[in-house]
């Protein structure tokens, strides 16, 4: 079941199963980035750091779903696409949300804290 590509014949299987190692441990990460930047958000009071941290969980949960449909059609796949859409908006709305309540209630975020989580994610991200 192969298919030539490049010149060279590819295993559909092989593609798949290495896809499948690539998203979980991407999903892996985004899910421990994602618990370590709402925990500094929450911490540190910095709104930025919740964006950040809501963007790995959305990047998680379609790695996950990503997983779902390796080698699924093109429609399936599609799907997953407007399902991380739909959670960009999400969580668009929750730091909005966040946002209006600091505007109520107004603190200075704790800078070395958003610091370290932002070198964290970048080492986790690279």
């Amino acid at each position: 079941m192969g298919e030539q590509c490049c010149g060279k014949a590819v295993e559909v299987r092989v593609l798949q199963a290495r896809q499948r190692r690539v998203l979980t441990t991407v999903m892996a990460i985004n899910f421990l980035t994602f618990a370590m930047m709402v925990g500094a958000a929450w911490y540190s009071g910095s709104s930025s750091l919740l964006s950040g941290g809501l963007d790995n969980f959305g990047d998680a949960l379609t790695y996950a779903l990503s997983l779902a449909v390796v080698g699924a059609s093109t429609r399936a796949k599609a799907r997953v696409s407007v399902v991380k859409g739909l959670l960009i908006l999400c969580a668009a709305l929750a730091v909005a949300a966040q946002i209006a309540w600091r505007l109520m209630h107004p603190a200075t975020p704790i800078f070395e804290a958003m610091g370290g989580a932002a070198l964290l994610n970048l080492v986790a991200n690279g």
